[in-house]
């Protein structure tokens, strides 16, 4: 998910009536997880890479894809890939869960369903909410029509467009 200067600057000069392909003004549960290779969804990943924190924006996007699984193998393998990855103590990626969800979501991915995963992607869906994304709001590396945090901003709405 590498994000180029000049990619950087085509976001920064993209008019606001294009905002709806740009979801992240605001993280909305359901509304960037549709399109894992937005603008939006890059400029954010960089700036969490520059903070060391990726996975947890790979992990939220993993999940949003774990839950559309169209069958059992295929629930199954993400869910290996998933708890391998992310979940497991010492894991390439390893995201900061609290013991009890990280528990709980490895016995639930004993035998896993579409929901499986949903405890511990809402924990990192509010650490990146409340901890990581008012700090991209602020950063200098952030396009300025992206640091707009009110519900009129035409990024929002447009997010709210792309979430119903």
């Amino acid at each position: 998910m590498f994000i180029g200067t000049t990619h950087i600057q085509h976001i920064q000069h993209t008019p606001p009536s294009t905002a709806k392909h740009l979801p992240y003004t605001h993280l909305s549960y359901r509304s960037y997880s549709h399109d894992t290779h937005s603008p939006g969804v890059a400029v954010f990943g960089a700036f969490l890479r520059s903070e060391f924190s990726e996975e947890n924006l790979q992990f939220y996007l993993a999940c949003e894809q774990y839950k559309h699984s169209s069958n059992n193998f295929s629930l199954q393998r993400r869910a290996r890939d998933i708890n391998n990855t992310y979940i497991q103590p010492g894991s390439p990626r390893e995201v900061n869960l609290d013991s009890k969800t990280r528990d709980l979501t490895i016995q639930l991915l004993q035998a896993p369903s579409h929901t499986s995963l949903n405890m511990a992607q809402k924990r990192i869906y509010s650490l990146l909410d409340l901890d990581c994304y008012p700090r991209f709001l602020q950063s200098p590396c952030t396009p300025p029509f992206c640091r707009t945090h009110s519900d009129d901003s035409p990024l929002y709405t447009a997010l709210l467009q792309d979430a119903q």
